[in-house]
Parts: structure tokens; sequence; C-alpha cells
């Protein structure tokens, strides 16, 4: 796994990301300055608790936010500014250059339509293919999905298809236009574990065929398993982020230390009772003073509760937001 991206195969470069939302309530930050860069074929795994921005980065990414939303910073793709691109030309790199995998399928897929009409579309639309060729390709795209009896399941709708066949036509839906970047945002939830495992295996296909890929989940296992590099971020903002053998194996961050250390294990004949992480994630209407993690965190102090910890470079390419980064002490 390589430390940092080479510069010469850079995809995706986000710099400051920062997404807010107005509301009744007040404004919303569901990312907060958010940084990353990604090669080709390199896989980049997000992680964190429900509503810390994982899926909001990657629909400010693909363009995808209400009117209500306010989005600064960068997002460099393939060398092209996608922040204030007009809808047109966004639209003209959705399917073919960029590409989305939603968490629920049949929210991505139309059930009025057949999976040939839902397929044909994008490359009748992208790439102006007649309605044969575009037939052909679709089938080809769901052979490449390993799809059991591909053209029986061109003709069906998606309630007629098992969860993991309707997931495989949203992954064929995404690469059928071949894009440079796939975002994948909690591919496999609901999945029993062997489908989730043949999803998996697609996606590294897919970062093996030089697309590169970042994936939001829950799921340390799955980021161990796919990732070359993860990102944890907590309450909007990444707190350590850097190789993910690195950051397994040693991590810096007190959030990231609880989250490993609620993991069951099986060679360890207590985890069963292993600890969670006390507390709740923080409104992000009315976020702490300093660290957004302080409340839970086991080694904060004055500093912690005074002033929000930069996310400063490390050894090992990694990078931690944390005032006990250097070795106060972790979390048991």
């Amino acid at each position: 796994m390589e430390a940092e991206p080479r510069q010469d195969r850079i995809v995706l470069n986000v710099s400051n990301l920062t997404t807010r939302f107005l509301t009744p309530r007040g404004t919303v930050t569901a990312v907060d300055g958010v940084s990353f860069s990604l090669a080709a074929g390199e896989t980049l795994g997000i992680v964190g608790e429900s509503g810390c921005g994982k899926s909001q980065t990657l629909f400010s990414i693909m363009g995808l936010l209400p009117s209500n939303a306010r989005v600064g910073g960068s997002i460099g793709f393939e060398g092209q500014e996608l922040i204030g691109l007009p809808p047109g030309e966004m639209n003209r790199l959705r399917g073919i250059r960029l590409a989305l995998v939603f968490q629920d399928p049949m929210t991505a897929l139309n059930p009025y339509l057949t999976v040939e009409r839902q397929l044909c579309e994008v490359l009748e639309y992208h790439k102006g293919l007649s309605r044969a060729d575009a037939r052909a390709e679709a089938l080809e795209a769901l052979r490449r999905v390993h799809m059991p009896e591909p053209e029986r399941q061109l003709r069906r709708y998606p309630h007629e298809l098992s969860g993991g066949m309707r997931q495989r036509v949203v992954i064929a839906m995404a690469m059928i236009g071949k894009p440079a970047l796939l975002l994948a945002d909690e591919p496999t939830t609901a999945l029993d574990v062997t489908i989730q495992a043949e999803i998996l295996d697609l996606l590294a296909e897919q970062s093996d065929s030089g697309t590169a890929i970042v994936l939001v989940t829950h799921d340390l296992g799955v980021v161990a398993r796919l990732c070359d590099r993860v990102a944890v971020m907590y309450a909007g903002r990444v707190v350590e982020q850097g190789p993910t053998r690195a950051v397994f194996h040693a991590p810096r961050h007190p959030y990231t230390q609880g989250l490993l250390a609620a993991l069951p294990r099986l060679d360890d004949l207590a985890s069963a009772g292993r600890k969670p992480i006390e507390g709740q994630p923080p409104d992000l209407l009315a976020l702490p003073p300093g660290c957004a993690f302080s409340p839970r965190c086991p080694l904060a102090d004055g500093p912690c509760r005074e002033m929000s910890p930069e996310l400063l470079s490390r050894d090992g390419g990694c990078a931690v937001a944390c005032h006990h980064a250097d070795g106060r002490g972790g979390v048991s």
C-alpha cells in the first residue's frame, strides 16, 4: 500500500471541502475542511458513525445536493474543478467519468423500467449508441459483474431481483461508462455476508482495472480488506487518515482507537463484552468548544476543550487531529 498517491496518477483532489446546509434551526456544517487525494487504481475508505459527513462528502463530489446546500473549497477531478461547474457539464461527467453506487439499490433503480432500459439509457444518452449496440454493451456489463443468466435479467424489473442482484445491476450501471472514479456509499448494507463478499470482489476487480474508488462504510473489516488508505471522520472533519495498515495497526486518535477497540475479535474470548465508545456524536448545530470528540474522549484535558486540533502530518504518510497524538497515552 502506498503511503501517498503518486502525483502523476491523481484522479481526484479534494481540498478544504466544506458543505453547509441552511436550515430553519441554523446552519449545519456537515463536511468541515475535508482534504484528500486519490490515484488511479487506488481505494480510499471513509469511516465513522452515522451523521459524521461520510455520505455528504460523496454527494458533494457528485454535485447531488439539495438547494439549501452551500459548498466551498475545491474538488479537482482529472484536472477539472467541479465546484461551480455548470449543470450541463456536470451531467456529461456523471455516469461516464464519474459514477456513484448508492446504499439502497431500490433508490437508484427506476421500478417502472426494466434492467435493460435503465442500462441502455446511460449508453444512449452519453455515447449516442443505437438501441441494439446499447443492448449488447448492457449484456456485457451484466456479465462483467457475474450476473447469473444475464439475458434473462435484462428483461426483468428491479422488484423481480434479489437484493444482491439489484446491487450488481447498480454496479454494472455505474461501471458501464468505464468511469475514472467510482463513489460507493455503503454498497453492502443489508446484504448477507456471502453476497457482501461477492460485491466487494466486484469492487476490487474495478480497482485492479484502474478505477479510483471512494468507499463509505461502517464496516472496518471491509476497509481492511479492500482499501489502500482510510480516512476517519467525526462531526464533519477528518480526524485521522493514512495507509489502512498503518492506521489500523497503530491508531493515534482516541476515536479511531475506540472504533477498533469496539470490534469483536475471534482470538479474544471476551470479545462479546468489548466496550463501545461512550456517549453520542454531537449535535452539528451545537458543537462543543475545542475538539468535537472531547466530551467522549478519555484523554480530554483543558486544551482539548478550548482548541480544535489541526490535522497534522505524522510519519508513515499518516495525519492526525489530536492534541495527544504524540504519545500521552491511548485507549485501552
